[in-house]
């Protein structure tokens, strides 16, 4: 290390100076040595850019870390640079190469991912190397996949082709700790990448974990492109808040709430390769691609590309109006991919409301009755009933995903409950239904809820139920029931 570079830090150290100022310091020093005049306005905005440039390395230092040869070449590199006058904060553009895919491939997602990922395996380096910050930035599985987890439009899936060359050229726009319990995860980088898409300008808005296995590539979105990918806001410093991350928007400008809090589960990459392991058969039933690991329980798709945490009721934040509305206080839904429900529910059910019936016995197992408050009935919620309602939930609109959603407080729902009406036997029934009415609300939205519930000698069986103008039944019946 030059012996101007290591007293400037040394300096700036004592003095308590920012990464900033010091590699001014640094920079200016060595401008003076190569014979440039560093008093002009001109140059204090060249040198104000190169100190941005070198401010990881030295950040390395004032950490008490060695700089190693890649860090030495980058203050010469960028010393010379600022010297010259070459140096600039202009960002290169990438030009998407429309022929790496054909617009037809993506008339099957499953196909598209698939083929993604053999062409990233074949083609992406494991590691590139960031520009403006010299951050050596890994390309893992686990963050191609985040990119896919959101929708996969014509322009995110051309973008997706340059996640290597949208890495180098990036833009470093800002940073936020980690705030969940990973040891392992010590927080995020946020950068912007410019990409002209059919003479289009858009911009790629990049997240980095940095890890203590390295920066991991972790999913990117489009400016003005709906996505359901969870890119949080990053702290920026100097980028126009109006391109912040889209965070949460599914199919529409609607968002949810900011109040809301959101219990996405981000699966770490070692308990998703257990999981790929021990499950039975990737392309078997939900039962087979479910498992239990540390008393968490985990649901994989069943193409094998996305990995949900299926949480325990209790720990979903809800309360009960005192019209008897059961409102859901968070997000547990949008970040599921809309082929995922039926699993994703099927195993929450399992795990949260269904009571067993030994098919031998018929006996109760594991029972988990529910009394309605007015009528003092006692229902249980059994398989057959949520494989009844869960086979005619379809849409990827945003009353779908309500539907689903209110399957996550379903004996909650049932709890609070107003007889409407029964029915007795009917020409291809065998047991009469009773059907109930009660209310659910989420972010804002309220929905009158039309329950079936079948009566059996065995005792009464949560059979399906519908939301106000929702019908998830056949067409026969005012609300999509058929009784």
């Amino acid at each position: 290390m030059p012996v101007e570079t290591a007293n400037a830090i040394s300096e700036g150290i004592q003095n308590k100076k920012s990464a900033t100022d010091i590699g001014v310091d640094i920079l200016k020093r060595q401008a003076m040595n190569l014979g440039f005049d560093v008093g002009t306005e001109a140059t204090g905005k060249l040198l104000t850019l190169g100190a941005k440039k070198i401010a990881p390395a030295i950040e390395k230092a004032r950490a008490g870390k060695a700089l190693d040869k890649a860090d030495i070449g980058l203050i010469n590199d960028t010393a010379k640079q600022v010297s010259d006058g070459s140096i600039t904060s202009k960002v290169k553009k990438v030009i998407a190469d429309l022929s790496r895919f054909k617009d037809t491939d993506l008339s099957d997602f499953n196909t598209a991912r698939k083929s993604y990922i053999e062409y990233a395996q074949k083609n992406f380096p494991k590691s590139v190397v960031n520009a403006e910050t010299n951050m050596h930035i890994d390309i893992p599985r686990q963050g191609l996949e985040k990119l896919l987890s959101g929708k996969i439009s014509t322009e995110k899936y051309a973008s997706a082709f340059h996640v290597p060359e949208l890495i180098e050229n990036a833009k470093k726009v800002g940073e936020a700790p980690y705030l969940k319990s990973k040891e392992n995860i010590f927080k995020y980088d946020y950068f912007d990448s410019p990409i002209a898409i059919n003479e289009k300008e858009y911009m790629a808005h990049i997240r980095v974990r940095e890890t203590n296995m390295g920066n991991k590539y972790y999913g990117h979105t489009l400016s003005g492109v709906i996505d359901d990918i969870k890119i949080e806001p990053s702290a920026r410093s100097y980028v126009d808040e109006s391109t912040l991350h889209p965070v949460n928007a599914l199919g529409s400008n609607n968002s949810i709430s900011q109040t809301n809090k959101n219990i996405n589960r981000e699966i770490p990459i070692e308990t998703a390769n257990a999981i790929s392991e021990n499950v039975q058969n990737n392309s078997g039933s939900w039962k087979d691609r479910s498992y239990t690991q540390n008393e968490k329980t985990y649901v994989q798709s069943e193409d094998g590309l996305r990995m949900y945490e299926v949480p325990k009721q209790n720990e979903i934040n809800y309360h009960v109006e005192k019209d008897g509305t059961v409102s859901l206080n968070e997000d547990v839904i949008s970040h599921l991919d809309q082929r995922d429900y039926r699993d994703f529910i099927k195993t929450y059910a399992e795990k949260n409301l269904i009571t067993k019936i030994d098919p031998r016995t018929g006996e109760m197992i594991d029972a988990k009755p529910i009394i309605i408050n007015s009528t003092g009935d006692d229902i249980i919620i059994t398989q057959t009933g949520i494989n009844e309602v869960m086979k005619k939930m379809r849409g990827a609109g945003l009353k779908s995903r309500d539907n689903v959603a209110s399957m996550l407080l379903l004996n909650k729902i049932i709890q609070q409950a107003n007889m409407n009406h029964s029915e007795l036997n009917r020409k291809g029934r065998i047991n009469p239904h009773t059907y109930y009415d009660s209310r659910f609300a989420i972010d804002g939205r309220q929905y009158h809820v039309k329950l079936d519930i079948k009566n059996v000698p065995a005792g009464d069986r949560y059979y399906y139920h519908s939301l106000e103008n929702i019908e998830i039944g056949s067409s026969n019946g005012s609300n999509g029931l058929n009784p």
